[in-house]
């Protein structure tokens, strides 16, 4: 027996050593095994696909089809077309806010200010006072909401009252601009929001509206703050920014210094340079690397806002040291800088500080004896709520034609520096070289942005308002004109049929920065100022692009050919195509326009007049139009037969025409989805490009709402530049449930002298088992040797779209719809690797991030030194024997005094004014993404390594359905996992921006810095000084006696 037993567990180790090495001796299925799966993978839904999209009857409708020219676009002809009308939009408006300026100039020549005025007797509309259902206000299509035509309507900023006399006077000779807007209403009717923004702080608008309310929070809107307001004003300028890190400016008033640069910050625009530096007895750039002046976009603006965060007060200070290397700055960045950097302008130091008593006359005057810093201006804030002397600080600002202002609470910052507070303002002392000058042609144009008053993306041209009367010597701003143009109305001037489902149009600056593209709305959505998003970060960064930018910013008229391009689809999709650029300068303007066109596009020109004929046979039920002016009036699918006929003279007869002619080849479609598989699909769809949207069976039509136009159509975009199928995964609701399913589409041409036209694309929408089961079906055989996708534990199995999503995986908790770098990012890694796909990046500068913020309590403190500190600090100067001037003994009584007096003030004190308290914020912030995209290429065979782990890799693509077909080992154990490849926008650091390549620019042509005539004697509110610095000392020898007593 024990002879037996012992043959028995011999027998049963052979067996398990038999069974493992059969199990691990199994191969990937080698080429010809994949090679089968494809061929059945294609034939079998190839076969399902065409028999329940009905291509074939599509097809042949489409290519018996006459009365159809095709013509390859010329681009150039549509750029010379389209220029001359988009100048003369411009033009009129720019004609509109002379005549605003001319009433405006003239009213306030003719008033004469009463201090008398009561609020009884100006009458005015105010904005955030008017009710919901205002009976004033009328609903307007123009406008998109309710508005009063018989009035302008008044906004005036919270901290300013509206009883004041000066507000009361400007809002009493403003009130004659009534006419002026309305008469310029009638002139040109397409005219949108006209307003007049005051140096004194109210806006005043036309037509009047309900001021827009943002829930749970003040309406801080201030006009002088408005990015168009300071650049219809101020000439451009660089700009320097100091700020006091020294140990004095504990608490509190770091605080404030901090805000205020940032705020600052925050009134530069595109057309400015600037840097920020810290000083105390040492002095350097807040971002070491920026070692230079830097264009103020908004990008770098944060970097600066980042960087004057970090900053940490110590030491003692020197205002000489500070100043002079400001004064090297302008020098080194005149000596360095490209011909196209810089403002060549305004020259600026902003100082801020809490005090001091160093009176820096020496490197003054050397500077002001240099040709390139004579004529810089300083402006100098004393921060803080301490009586430190200030006069110094008043004084640096007189001598060079500056500014000086005070800042002792946070509720000041926004009033002295980011808005023109009566007398005080930065923007109001720049202003006046250019008032003086009488120039009546500054015209400012900004980019597009998002109106706060609800009119999508709009672009505001703006004229300065200058007192001229007579007892004024012409030196005043009153404020800035403005009018908006929207969006909508130049990109309605753009041949969109003719460029296409994929051609647009598109315009930028002479600073390079997109003016309107089709992607910046998706870089810019919840933005109310003008974007600064140069043209490569939307269109990607190569040399022909450059080149093309560059041609375009120097006025140039050209074209740029097969030009290779990535278009982007939407955020899962890009196609790679070679587009042909058109381009050249708007008329007189500052914008630039260009075309961009697919290579060899072609359009088809209809010919089609039998209208009642095609009509008659309309599914209304089943039908969507693209949402296109078809006709003046709005036309609707029930009655579009009578409406055409009856009132042709009204409607586009191009647009009509080809809508007819799709109507009628696409008559049989409907018949034949009745007759075809029911069991499989959810519906049948096709979309046309003459704008026609049909879906069977009828109840599924709203699920297509959002794709009938072309133009916003994925399915159609991806669809008409790929031979075979393609599939997209997307999520529908259906019975309150939402689900993902596949839609698989496909082109339907016409070949007419070897010109090549889409006319159309058909599909259907499937459950997501239906390609699933195919999937499983198929691959779940082979020979015993080798693996199948049936043996789920050893063998991956994915058929990807082209741009690496999965469609159907034998691993059941991978699920469709989901990229495969987040499904499996080796796999991913090693498809890249070996080029079957590839990527591109795009990075958005302007992008909003939700973040976790601490809660900011009340009362805990920034700094709790105590007096034993305080006192061990004085006498450590004390007892090292220093020899001091009465300057450097007051600068360290300042450090030591403040130190402890300023440590106990409660950082929120500082943050009150902007309410930071919320736990989550929406916050700037710069996200990437990234695009995939399948490279062409037919096999690749791969491993994946990491450690001792090789993973084996087969993919070879599958031409007729558009699809990868994938297969590989288990995932490998790393010690350092592989990272999961991010697609959608993840929040980035962003590119090296001290390494990141200066972009070409063209200044702007008109500068108004300087002047003889500017009287520059009002230069500042009052400063107070402290002489008797000794009290300091005795102060703090009594503190400490009193702590050791």
């Amino acid at each position: 027996m024990k002879g037996y037993s012992i043959m028995c567990r011999v027998i049963k180790i052979i067996t398990y050593t038999l069974l493992w090495n059969l199990c691990h001796t199994k191969e990937l299925p080698d080429t010809e095994t994949l090679s089968k799966w494809n061929f059945m993978l294609e034939s079998q839904l190839t076969h399902l696909l065409t028999s329940v999209t009905g291509v074939a009857v599509l097809r042949e409708n489409y290519k018996s089809s006459r009365n159809v020219e095709l013509q390859e676009v010329r681009g150039m002809q549509l750029l010379n077309e389209v220029i001359p009308k988009m100048n003369e939009v411009f033009m009129k408006k720019e004609e509109a806010v002379k005549r605003l300026v001319k009433a405006a100039e003239s009213a306030v020549a003719d008033h004469r200010e009463n201090p008398a005025l009561s609020l009884d007797d100006v009458k005015f509309m105010n904005m955030k006072e008017v009710k919901k259902y205002d009976e004033r206000l009328q609903y307007s299509p123009r406008f998109m909401q309710n508005v009063s035509f018989d009035e302008s309507g008044v906004h005036i900023p919270l901290e300013i009252y509206e009883g004041y006399p000066q507000i009361l006077n400007g809002l009493k000779w403003t009130s004659l601009l009534n006419e002026a807007f309305k008469e310029n209403l009638q002139l040109d009717p397409s005219l949108r929001w006209q307003y007049f923004g005051s140096q004194r702080g109210f806006m005043r608008v036309y037509p009047a509206l309900r001021w827009p309310e943002i829930p749970n929070l003040p309406d801080l809107f201030d006009v002088r703050r408005q990015s168009w307001y300071i650049q219809g004003s101020v000439s451009p300028k660089d700009i320097v920014i100091l700020i006091d890190v020294s140990g004095s400016v504990h608490g509190q008033t770091f605080d404030i210094m901090k805000i205020a640069v940032k705020t600052l910050l925050n009134t530069l625009g595109e057309d400015d340079y600037v840097n920020v530096a810290w000083f105390n007895n040492e002095v350097d750039w807040v971002i070491p690397c920026l070692n230079t002046l830097v264009q103020a976009t908004s990008y770098h603006k944060g970097l600066l806002y980042d960087a004057v965060d970090q900053l940490q007060e110590g030491n003692l200070t020197s205002y000489a040291t500070a100043l002079e290397f400001a004064f090297e700055a302008f020098r080194k960045f005149e000596g360095r800088k490209q011909p196209w950097e810089g403002s060549d302008c305004h020259k600026v130091i902003m100082f801020f500080s809490d005090g001091g008593t160093e009176w820096p006359e020496e490197i003054l005057n050397h500077y002001r004896n240099d040709s390139i810093t004579e004529n810089v201006r300083i402006f100098t804030y004393a921060c803080g709520p301490h009586p430190i002397p200030t006069v110094i600080l008043k004084t640096i600002a007189c001598e060079t034609k500056g500014y000086f202002n005070t800042i002792t609470a946070l509720g000041a910052i926004r009033t002295r520096i980011q808005v023109a507070n009566l007398v005080k303002d930065y923007v109001r002392i720049l202003s006046r070289p250019l008032v003086i000058s009488g120039n009546k042609e500054l015209f400012q144009w900004t980019n597009f942005y998002k109106d706060s008053g609800g009119l999508g993306f709009v672009a505001t041209i703006t004229l300065p308002v200058a007192n001229r009367s007579a007892v004024n010597e012409n030196q005043t701003l009153l404020g800035v004109m403005g009018i908006d143009v929207s969006l909508s109305e130049l990109t309605s001037l753009i041949p969109h049929q003719s460029l296409g489902h994929i051609g647009y149009g598109f315009s930028i600056n002479p600073n390079g920065f997109v003016v309107f593209h089709p992607l910046l709305e998706h870089q810019v959505i919840d933005s109310e100022d003008p974007a600064d998003v140069d043209l490569m970060e939307l269109e990607g960064h190569s040399d022909e692009m450059e080149k093309i930018r560059n041609a375009m910013i120097d006025s140039k008229t050209g074209v740029s050919s097969s030009v290779p391009a990535r278009v982007i689809i939407d955020e899962r999709y890009s196609l790679p195509l070679k587009m042909n650029y058109y381009y050249g300068p708007i008329g007189g303007t500052k914008f630039r326009f260009g075309l961009a066109v697919p290579e060899g596009h072609i359009v088809g020109k209809v010919s089609y007049d039998n209208f009642r004929d095609s009509l008659n046979f309309v599914h209304p039920d089943g039908v969507l139009l693209a949402p296109w002016r078809f006709c003046e009036h709005t036309v609707q699918v029930h009655n579009i037969t009578n409406f055409v006929t009856e009132s042709m003279q009204s409607c586009d007869s191009s647009l009509v025409q080809h809508l007819m002619w799709d109507v009628k080849n696409t008559r049989k479609l409907w018949s034949e989805w009745l007759k075809g598989i029911k069991s499989k699909v959810l519906n049948r769809f096709v979309f046309t490009t003459g704008g026609l949207t049909m879906v069977y069976p009828s109840s599924e039509v709203n699920h297509y709402i959002d794709l009938r136009d072309p133009k916003h159509n994925p399915i159609y975009k991806r669809s008409s530049f790929k031979n075979g199928y393609v599939f997209s995964i997307m999520e529908s609701t259906r019975y309150g449930i939402k689900s993902k399913s596949v839609h698989v589409a496909t082109k339907v041409t016409i070949e007419k002298d070897g010109k090549v036209y889409t006319a159309a694309v058909v599909g259907a929408e499937m459950g997501r088992h239906v390609v699933q089961k195919a999937f499983l079906d198929i691959t779940s055989t082979a020979e015993v040797e080798k693996w199948n996708c049936g043996d789920t534990e050893e063998l991956r199995c994915f058929l990807l779209d082209d741009a690496g999503f999965v469609i159907a995986s034998n691993q059941p908790d991978i699920e469709v719809g989901t990229f495969l770098g987040q499904a499996d990012p080796q796999a991913m890694t090693e498809l890249l690797t070996g080029f079957m796909f590839e990527k591109i990046d795009r990075y958005n500068f302007h992008a909003r991030c939700i973040r976790e913020e601490e809660h900011v309590t009340t009362s805990a403190p920034t700094h709790t030194p105590s007096i034993l500190r305080f006192c061990t600090q004085m006498l450590t100067f004390w007892n090292h024997g220093w020899v001091l001037d009465i300057n450097q003994i007051f600068g360290v009584m300042k450090y030591l005094f403040t130190s402890l007096l300023l440590g106990y003030v409660p950082i929120s004190e500082a943050q009150l004014e902007y309410g930071w308290e919320p736990t989550r914020v929406d916050q700037a912030c710069t996200t990437k993404a990234s695009w995939y995209t399948h490279t062409g290429k037919l096999n690749h065979v791969g491993a994946y390594h990491c450690d001792n782990c090789t993973r084996s890799l087969r993919a070879s693509f599958l031409p007729n359905l558009t699809l990868v077909f994938v297969v590989a080992e288990a995932p490998c154990t790393c010690r350092f996992p592989t990272n999961y490849l991010n697609q959608l926008p993840t929040e980035d650091a962003g590119p090296d921006w001290c390494a990141y390549k200066k972009m070409f620019r063209v200044k702007p042509l008109t500068c108004y810095a300087n002047t003889d005539k500017e009287n520059a004697t009002d230069c500042g509110s009052g400063a107070y000084a402290v002489r008797a610095s000794i009290v300091l000392f005795l102060y703090c020898f009594i503190l400490c006696s009193l702590r050791f007593s």
